[in-house]
């Protein structure tokens, strides 16, 4: 609970900050919609003047886009600043400051991490999402609506596993932000459905790399099923991801020494 008054009283503190300037708060929200809406108005212009992609109707696919946008938009709220606020407090030796609070520095961090622009990306991607099941006519009420949401859920886990381990790398090295530009790019190849991959590389991004817990395994799930030790097969990696993360930020703060960069 207090974790959750801290992350209350955060995202007050960056709203009262951009309220401060209207105009600015307001270009932030439409600029963050139209990036967003870019990747559905693409798909839209694709299936009208080629045949689309091989296996999945432009709804689905539309499914899939809202499905990935609403994960990043989780983990752009809950995570992704959190990189920043470790980087620039090592880099100027003040990381300290957070290891002397009364909370768990992990923790602590996200919860002051908040971004509010995730909110406004999550929303637009739940209605690309609910669009593309109104016409699909999927079943909210079912095994295989609550296997999609706990998959997302995942996604969000695995993308706050990998924010904590380059975090953590930058408490060790100090300067390692390439580590989190490489990640960016290889988010990339969440943006299409696995199967226009190979099966190597599919199962590359399944077990190893387990990005497709983005949005292809959540849809995948929802729209054609699955077993349940296969289900548990494509969660495994994702636990395992997050229990790494847990480790690597331990050993971190122990080698810490707020020297600076």
């Amino acid at each position: 609970m207090k974790y959750l008054k801290l992350a209350t009283r955060s995202i007050q503190i960056h709203l009262n900050k951009e309220f401060a300037y209207k105009a600015d708060f307001i270009t932030k929200i439409i600029s963050t919609m139209i990036a967003d809406f870019v990747g559905p108005l693409l798909a839209i212009i694709i299936y009208n003047t080629t045949i689309g992609i091989p296996g999945w109707t432009l709804h689905e696919f539309l499914l899939f886009q809202g499905t990935l946008i609403m994960v990043l938009g989780l983990t752009k709220i809950f995570i992704l600043s959190m990189f920043w606020h470790v980087y620039e407090a090592v880099e100027e030796g003040q990381f300290h400051k957070y290891l002397l609070k009364p909370y768990n520095s992990l923790l602590f961090l996200m919860a002051i991490s908040i971004d509010w622009q995730g909110i406004v990306e999550f929303t637009v991607g739940a209605l690309i999402a609910s669009y593309a099941m109104s016409y699909l006519n999927i079943n909210f009420i079912s095994f295989g609506f609550l296997f999609y949401i706990i998959l997302i859920l995942l996604g969000v886990l695995f993308h706050a596993a990998i924010y904590t381990m380059i975090s953590a790398g930058s408490i060790i090295a100090v300067k390692n932000e390439a580590l989190l530009h490489l990640f960016f790019k290889l988010t990339d190849f969440a943006r299409w459905p696995l199967t226009v991959f190979g099966i190597g590389f599919q199962i590359f991004l399944t077990f190893f790399f387990p990005i497709a817990v983005s949005a292809f395994y959540p849809v995948d799930v929802l729209l054609r099923g699955v077993s349940i030790p296969w289900l548990i097969a494509i969660i495994l990696p994702v636990l395992a991801a997050f229990g790494i993360s847990i480790w690597m930020w331990s050993y971190a703060i122990k080698k810490h020494t707020s020297a600076g960069g």
